[in-house]
């Protein structure tokens, strides 16, 4: 089989996925003590944060998913480990699931460095600054899918000609400088509305992207290709500290229904106890990663109506971008090369509902719906749904959530938090049990957490939360701001 000049060919698209693979850690963002955790889904949180002041020191997440390439193992991956550290041969293969027409990949990778989120009453600010990598595939025909996984001279396919059309794969890697801001709109009766905004500067630092209207081909032997007609637009930048530039930004609103009247509640102050305001249910939607990034020197190109007939594809040369480039110009008709590319954000919506069931139960909903369309060359998220109960206290935190990807294929998630260690993952079913695995993501976060502020240390916990009334002015700084 001709794999290896398949993936010659397919795999630069990509750009590197394989290497690039959290995504939401709803595990710990839904928390009432999740502080610089909570921001990138609602930055709205900031406003009612229950810690006065959260730094994250470092952290990283992972995350990948596809519905196409599966791992399948007779053991749980602990059983695999475990027989391999035995010196037993384990038994993982990969598989192919091609019941589906249209394949989907989402990846990456996030390395989050300091960052904080601080309390000044009923106004919160934060800063951060993360690296991000992210590839999405959607619409991947599966003809295209096997030649991939099978390489150019799987036989089966030979002598077929496939139509296929609509499909696009985006990939690129920045680091983001982000300032945020939260404020309590609202605090009147037994209703809390607060909003919050997050600015980012991004620094690019690599890209690539293709976008499909229509791809016409046969591949007719172990040699010879022949597309009848391509209509596309592709784009690549190579990496680079400083490989482009751009912006975005985070929106987002809250309302608690409060336990207790909030006519006075300012966060963190004397007059309510020093303690949150405790909530039956709070509701909160945002839209998250508005903007994109412009790379400086790419090469890109359109096909309009363009045929080609490669007679040897074994034998192509390709040298990074240039040479893929080289390729679509000396191969194909009706070439223009340009260098401009543009690839947006992963922007959504997102939906959060969260209960307290007591005053350590919670149960939270989430929502994660792309707002990516079929054109562009825009990074889409993968939609989400979670349910996550979780227990909660000041030191400790644990949740056992159930979350699905693109609405299938649900997957159990578990994190703890040990006062500033954090530790979770949205998929923890490989390792204790054996179902195919399709996706795999972890998240670690290393902190340092301050819950009272310094006007309310030595103040007696009484555990007093915001009374209907209290007329008590807050101490010292954190006023009404």
């Amino acid at each position: 089989m001709n794999g290896a000049m398949s993936r010659r060919i397919l795999l630069p698209l990509i750009l590197c996925a394989a290497q690039v693979h959290g995504q939401e850690q709803f595990g710990i963002a839904n928390s009432n003590w999740a502080g610089t955790d909570a921001v990138p889904l609602n930055p709205a949180r900031l406003a009612t944060q229950w810690p006065w002041l959260d730094i994250n020191i470092a952290g990283a997440n992972m995350f990948a998913w596809n519905n196409y390439v599966f791992l399948s193992k007779q053991h749980s991956l602990v059983g695999e480990i475990r027989n391999g550290m035995n010196g037993t041969n384990g038994d993982l293969s990969i598989g192919t699931d091609r019941s589906l027409r249209d394949k989907k990949l989402f990846s990456s990778i996030e390395f989050k460095g300091p960052a904080f989120a601080w309390s000044l009453g009923r106004t919160a600010i934060g800063l951060s600054m993360r690296s991000r990598s992210v590839t999405s595939a959607v619409g991947i025909p599966n003809s295209l899918a096997v030649f991939a996984s099978e390489g150019l001279g799987y036989s089966p396919q030979h002598g077929i000609r496939y139509p296929e059309s609509n499909f696009r794969l985006s990939s690129a890697a920045w680091t983001e400088f982000g300032g945020s801001i939260g404020r309590i709109l609202v605090a009147q009766g037994n209703t809390l509305i607060s909003g919050g905004v997050t600015a980012k500067y991004l620094m690019a630092h690599a890209g690539a992207a293709l976008q499909v209207d229509e791809f016409d081909y046969e591949v007719l032997d172990t040699a010879r290709i022949e597309v009848y007609n391509a209509r596309a637009q592709y784009g690549f930048a190579m990496p680079g500290t400083n490989a482009g530039k751009g912006f975005g930004v985070d929106v987002g609103f809250e309302y608690q229904r409060t336990e207790n009247e909030v006519d006075r509640y300012v966060p963190h102050s004397e007059s309510t106890g020093c303690k949150p305001a405790l909530y039956l249910w709070r509701f909160g939607v945002s839209v998250i990663d508005i903007g994109g990034m412009k790379f400086n020197d790419a090469v890109s190109g359109t096909l309009t109506n363009s045929t080609a007939s490669i007679p040897d594809h074994d034998n192509m040369e390709m040298d990074g971008a240039e040479g893929i480039d080289s390729l679509f110009a000396s191969d194909f008709t009706a070439y223009r090369s340009n260098k401009d590319l543009h690839i947006g954000l992963p922007t959504a919506v997102s939906i959060q509902y969260d209960r307290r069931i007591t005053n350590s139960f919670f149960i939270g909903a989430d929502l994660v719906q792309p707002m990516a369309g079929t054109q562009g060359t825009r990074l889409r998220r993968v939609a989400t749904v979670a349910i996550v109960p979780r227990f909660e206290t000041k030191r400790f935190e644990a949740a056992l959530h159930i979350v699905l990807h693109e609405y299938r294929k649900p997957t159990v998630g578990l994190m703890l938090r040990l006062n500033n260690l954090i530790l979770g993952t949205d998929n923890i079913l490989p390792l204790i049990a054996r179902p195919n695995v399709y996706s795999v993501d972890a998240y670690v976060r290393l902190k340092i957490t301050l819950f009272r502020s310094p006007f309310c240390r030595g103040r007696k916990d009484t555990g007093a939360t915001s009374k209907p009334g209290a007329a008590s002015m807050p101490c010292a700084a954190p006023t009404d701001r």
